[in-house]
């Protein structure tokens, strides 16, 4: 499966912000690293733990945010765009 065109996809139908699209590549490309290891030593992870976690939190904080900050809100148990005020 193909993440990186994946993302690019929730993006151009408009369903993730620039700066969204840009972090989940970030995530993926850490992702990567680990599970298709190359050069172990390169590797650092507790330092691309803390990033991963942070850019989680940026994604969810930008794209679902606390009260009306967030493009979408969980409603019912389900993720849903907010509406437009």
């Amino acid at each position: 499966m193909d993440w990186s065109r994946l993302i690019d996809m929730l993006h151009v139908w408009g369903l993730i912000l620039k700066e969204t699209q840009k972090d989940l590549h970030r995530l993926r490309q850490m992702r990567n690293k680990y599970v298709h290891p190359g050069k172990i030593h390169l590797q650092n992870p507790r330092n691309d733990s803390l990033e991963s976690l942070q850019l989680i939190s940026k994604v969810i904080k930008r794209e679902i945010g606390p009260s009306s900050s967030g493009r979408y809100q969980v409603k019912d148990g389900k993720l849903v765009q907010r509406s437009v005020r």
